[in-house]
């Protein structure tokens, strides 16, 4: 069941600290969001999966923590619930929740005050290394006896028919899925409603150096913006798309960056030094890697970097993927993770 959004978000905390340096990275439209939901589940107990797109996430992180926008309908009481890290099953086309699908579970409580919706950052102290370039997020919901006058729910821009905020994605990729259910008596999860390009609001938080892939565009009818959900990886070049990526550096002493493209990643990624991202993705193949961009970052480690309209490159690259280098004075290196956005 879907309950519409009904205030603000904004964003609270869950510890006294935030982690220096963490960052998101949002498979997520803010602007478009259209529900809260616990899926098929109605009062009973929930379990949502955002499995986090590859040409989105493609790299080693480090994790701090969650971000995610939940609603409770009464939020005077407390709602417990745990989030999840989880791989991919071994077909790449879902969650994997069996024992050795499981990376970090963390129980957590939210609530008792407040806004119905809020957006909220978890930490779990110390850094913690997903060992896997491709990955998902999970949230179990307790059962709310009282649904739907109080529960908890997870906003989620919904692919919902005739919906005017459904994703704007083009028909090549209008089967997409990311977005994962596991009903009440199910022994594995499916497509969220049993349908494609849903996104729930939910990812991780980071320590190391980021990248975050968006597309500038009026997808939705109103004036270009920057997109972070599911157009962020499929430019339409009939409505005029560009593409971009924003950076985040981890550490002031990095403050240089060079970003490169190439239209694949290797098919054995090249391993390096130096943690958190000590992986190089990019397939090497003459006269790619090419280097489209070196920048100073901001005093907080931060840069948008283009956007670069989609005719500027090559007509036959199907897909085209970046990484970055962040560098000290001293030349010491540190990689980002990968993005990519399919160009057909």
């Amino acid at each position: 069941m879907r309950k519409r959004l009904i205030c603000a978000v904004v964003l609270a905390s869950s510890g006294l600290v935030m982690p220096h340096g963490a960052k998101e990275k949002p498979f997520f439209n803010d602007t478009t969001a259209n529900g809260a939901t616990r899926g098929g589940a109605g009062g009973a107990q929930a379990h949502l999966y955002m499995m986090q797109p590859r040409l989105q996430l493609t790299g080693y992180h480090d994790t701090v923590g969650f971000v995610c926008t939940l609603q409770d309908e009464d939020p005077s009481t407390i709602e417990q619930f745990e989030l999840s890290y989880v791989r991919y099953n071994s077909s790449g086309t879902g969650p994997d929740e069996g024992p050795t699908g499981l990376i970090l579970r963390k129980s957590l409580r939210a609530f008792g005050f407040g806004g119905k919706t809020v957006k909220l950052n978890f930490t779990i102290g110390l850094p913690v290394k997903i060992d896997t370039p491709n990955y998902g997020l999970a949230i179990r919901m307790p059962a709310a006896p009282n649904w739907p006058t109080d529960g908890l729910s997870m906003v989620g821009q919904l692919n919902e028919p005739g919906d005017p905020k459904r994703p704007r994605v083009p028909a090549a990729h209008a089967q997409e899925v990311w977005a994962y259910e596991r009903l009440p008596g199910a022994l594995q999860a499916t497509p969220y409603a049993g349908r494609a390009l849903d996104s729930l609001s939910m990812t991780g938080w980071y320590a190391g150096s980021v990248l975050q892939g968006f597309v500038q565009s009026n997808a939705y009818g109103g004036a270009s913006e920057q997109l972070w959900g599911p157009e962020s990886m499929f430019p339409d070049a009939s409505r005029g798309d560009s593409v971009g990526v924003f950076a985040h550096s981890n550490d002031p002493l990095f403050p240089f960056l060079l970003l490169y493209v190439s239209p694949a990643l290797n098919p054995t990624p090249w391993c390096c030094h130096g943690p958190p991202n000590d992986t190089w993705f990019l397939n090497f193949g003459r006269p790619f890697p090419f280097l489209l961009a070196a920048l100073k970052l901001d005093l907080n480690g931060q840069a948008t970097i283009g956007p670069f309209p989609l005719a500027g490159f090559p007509a036959e690259m199907d897909e085209l993927w970046m990484q970055g280098m962040v560098m000290s004075d001293a030349g010491q290196v540190q990689l980002t993770d990968a993005v990519g956005f399919a160009l057909k």
